[in-house]
């Protein structure tokens, strides 16, 4: 999905002054990280490293995995082709709505593709299955499946692979009820992303943790050094400070519910209810596409229209919670807009 992601801002000539339409964390901590990259910026000088050792390394001790279970990306993108590719022409399920490089990454590789409402993941038959993909918490609807559940399912049939985008898992204070802990299923294939929480997008940045033998298969089938040396030097920094560097999950949380609270007071719009920094809204009159458009023209505030998510339609965007100032901002230009 080249086109209608978050943070687009290149497709505007307008100065965009507030960004909700990404769910990078707004108080991350990404000048830090910057600053440390520019007293490293002689690492350019070299090819990276193709492994990713050292990274590799700290991110297995993190993870409490052994690093032969780890692979490091390019962004979690990269890693949902390459596992879609390692799994071509398989019957998969994607639990619905979605981030759409689920489905573009499997349709690229000739999945044949069956798609389920999220919200009946406990209750649904993966047997005619090869692979189960889903985010925990979900992107847009920030629906959040509990530990026990996935490793239920994952028990329930072992012979499907539950592939689980824990992009968002920093981002909400329901992390230990989403948290994989203990022993990993072996069909149980994470994927994490380090740009969401520590707000480097432009990084390109994450890992996959898995079973040995699907690290090494993934690894024979990807381009060689997918991840530059900036990155790498990035992740490093991260992984030695990973706790000082996340955001303050207290204060994201409460402009979150600031955010949703105020917005119900409108009677043209519904938001959903969400645990995550990011959330769905509703308009009960009018599409989203115009929202955003008229958002971005008249305050250079710019919106998710949320219409291209298989499930939902034109009337949903999503939004990813600022500072108070901006939220303030949004709030006032969508009354005046949304009368």
């Amino acid at each position: 999905m080249i086109e209608g992601h978050g943070n687009n801002i290149y497709d505007y000539s307008e100065a965009i002054g507030y960004d909700f339409s990404s769910n990078v964390a707004f108080n991350g901590n990404s000048d830090e990280i910057v600053n440390f990259l520019k007293g490293n910026l002689d690492c350019i000088k070299n090819y990276p490293d193709p492994c990713a050792r050292r990274l590799s390394s700290k991110i297995a001790q993190h993870c409490s995995e052994k690093s032969a279970s780890i692979l490091v990306t390019g962004g979690a993108a990269e890693a949902f082709y390459l596992l879609a590719q390692l799994l071509g022409g398989a019957r998969s399920a994607i639990m619905t709505p979605s981030f759409a490089e689920y489905e573009d990454a499997c349709r690229l590789h000739k999945h044949h593709c069956t798609y389920i409402d999220i919200s009946q993941f406990s209750k649904s038959d993966f047997s005619p299955y090869r692979s189960v993909w889903l985010g925990n918490p979900n992107n847009p609807d920030a629906t959040l499946i509990p530990a026990t559940e996935i490793l239920s399912r994952c028990h329930a049939y072992p012979d499907t692979l539950f592939i689980v985008d824990y992009a968002y898992q920093e981002l909400t204070q329901e992390k230990q009820l989403i948290e994989i802990s203990g022993k990993r299923a072996k069909n149980l294939i994470l994927t994490h992303s380090l740009t969401k929480s520590f707000a480097i997008p432009g990084i390109r940045l994450g890992y996959i943790v898995a079973s040995a033998e699907i690290i090494a298969a993934l690894s024979r089938g990807r381009a060689p050094w997918s991840v530059n040396s900036l990155a790498l030097e990035a992740g490093c920094f991260i992984m030695d400070n990973y706790n000082r560097l996340l955001p303050n999950i207290e204060e994201l949380m409460g402009e979150s519910l600031f955010l949703q609270r105020e917005l119900r007071q409108n009677p043209n719009l519904e938001s959903l209810s969400s645990r995550c920094n990011f959330f769905l809204s509703r308009l009960k009159n009018g599409s989203a596409a115009e929202l955003k458009e008229r958002l971005v023209r008249e305050f250079g505030i710019l919106i998710r229209d949320a219409s291209n998510f298989r499930g939902l339609d034109e009337s949903y965007f999503r939004l990813g919670a600022q500072s108070r100032t901006a939220n303030i901002k949004l709030i006032e230009a969508i009354n005046k807009i949304c009368k």
